[in-house]
């Protein structure tokens, strides 16, 4: 089945487990779908095809791995809110890369700091800023700052998030 049916197929059906298990028995289509996602096709292809590649993932993060840079290079250029988002979820979940590093950084902090961003790409941000301040002690006051400025104004979901950074960070 060509990928962009896949995709329509997946977005009317509904059943996520089994366009996960198809990528998982079709390891090469995840090239197709990254490819989507890099070139910014129309909606809604980057928006399902990052989707799933957070739960493919979750399944088997090896299959995802290679295409770490990639998806670095489109948090760094996309405006795409929904892609953005996932984009940031599948880097967050395979861990910090020297790869444009401190571009990625300055984008993050970007991420959180701007209102205008969808709160889940704040969260995911702040989630992927811990790993920095792991690597980089000396951001740790100035990223505490960062995620308690506006939290008294913001949604209960980040208020979560940024006690969850707090407390991962103390102990830096």
């Amino acid at each position: 089945m060509e990928i962009h049916e896949l995709l329509t197929d997946f977005r009317t059906s509904g059943n996520k487990t089994f366009y996960i298990d198809y990528f998982l028995q079709n390891q090469k289509e995840i090239k197709d779908l990254v490819s989507i996602i890099v070139n910014e096709e129309k909606y809604p292809y980057p928006e399902y095809a990052s989707w799933l590649l957070i739960h493919i993932q979750k399944a088997n993060p090896s299959l995802v791995k290679p295409y770490q840079n990639q998806l670095s290079d489109v948090l760094l250029k996309s405006k795409n809110q929904s892609v953005l988002r996932n984009c940031c979820s599948v880097v967050q979940l395979m861990g910090k890369t020297d790869y444009r590093e401190g571009e990625l950084l300055l984008r993050f902090v970007d991420f959180v700091k701007s209102n205008e961003n969808k709160v889940a790409l704040q969260v995911h941000s702040l989630y992927c800023l811990i790993e920095y301040v792991k690597q980089y002690p000396e951001l740790k006051e100035e990223l505490k700052t960062l995620a308690n400025l506006t939290v008294n104004e913001r949604t209960a979901a980040y208020k979560v998030a940024v006690r969850n950074f707090l407390e991962a960070i103390r102990k830096i």
